[in-house]
């Protein structure tokens, strides 16, 4: 059966309407009702009883018109899943995070690409602090991010909070310090505070400075690398994000501290106008795994 003749017929049957019928095609009534007619010659069989006022099916027509509504949907169905597979071969996600977060982000990216392996996914690393200016150039579809005021109120952005992340003290897993089951900030007052100056976060600035007044030494170190090095070599202690610290546990240990108590959003953020489909779902496996 010819399907754009069963298409005539499914739109005539549905609508009781030539005029409607044609319509919703973008065709003619003398077209939709030699489509029709075709059809009913090819099957042999009448389909419908028309006259000027009036369209009512008959039984064989009924028994059509049933079974190709099944038909045309699983059509359908065949040509979005064709379309699908199209717009897949092309699927790409590009991520953008400061250093701090390319190994939470690893974790998530052996797992996105086993879940959504037709999607060409890219992590890259730039400047704490710079991740959104990243964005707003449409360098990348998204940013993991502590946002700023600016970025909460930029109309252009949409930010969405991943977690409530709590922020945390971490030592070397040789420093005496882990054999306490919990500290206050007093204890630290013969222990060095390693804060990295590049790349850095105004919202991780403004921790340590309001702590370094419970620490011996306050060391200025040039990186994010470097801390995690003098943490590593017992030689000062870090602040960084629980997440973090999960990643870091081969060589640092979690302090309890009963009288710090930080939280930050750590949030994603992509242009407003950005439509790509694959955000959904690298931001649902990052609720689930950070």
């Amino acid at each position: 059966m010819n399907l754009t003749y069963l298409k005539s017929f499914l739109a005539a049957a549905d609508t009781l309407s030539f005029t409607k019928a044609a319509k919703s095609l973008f065709t003619t009534q003398s077209s939709l009702s030699r489509h029709i007619s075709a059809l009913e010659e090819e099957l042999g069989v009448k389909l419908m009883e028309r006259d000027r006022h009036h369209v009512m099916l008959t039984e064989a027509g009924q028994t059509l018109f049933a079974e190709e509504k099944q038909l045309i949907s699983y059509i359908n169905t065949i040509e979005r899943h064709v379309k699908d597979a199209e717009s897949r071969e092309h699927a790409k996600l590009d991520v953008i995070c400061s250093p701090m977060y390319s190994q939470c982000l690893r974790n998530i990216y052996k797992e996105y690409t086993r879940l959504h392996p037709h999607v060409a996914l890219n992590i890259f690393q730039t400047e704490w602090g710079g991740e959104t200016k990243v964005v707003i150039r449409n360098e990348a579809d998204l940013c993991i991010v502590y946002p700023t005021s600016d970025d909460i109120e930029d109309s252009t952005l949409t930010n969405r909070i991943l977690k409530r992340e709590p922020l945390c003290f971490a030592c070397s897993i040789d420093s005496p310090l882990t054999h306490k089951t919990e500290l206050c900030l007093e204890d630290f007052s013969e222990e060095t505070l390693l804060y990295a100056e590049q790349p850095v976060s105004q919202i991780i600035q403004d921790i340590h400075y309001s702590v370094r007044k419970y620490f011996k030494n306050f060391k200025t170190v040039n990186n994010l690398h470097a801390v995690l090095l003098g943490v590593s070599n017992n030689t000062g202690i870090g602040i960084w994000p629980e997440s973090v610290a999960r990643d870091t546990q081969s060589f640092s240990y979690v302090l309890k501290v009963r009288d710090f108590h930080e939280h930050r959003d750590l949030s994603a953020t992509w242009l407003t106008e950005n439509t790509n489909p694959e955000i959904e779902n690298f931001l649902s496996l990052c609720c689930r795994l950070l």
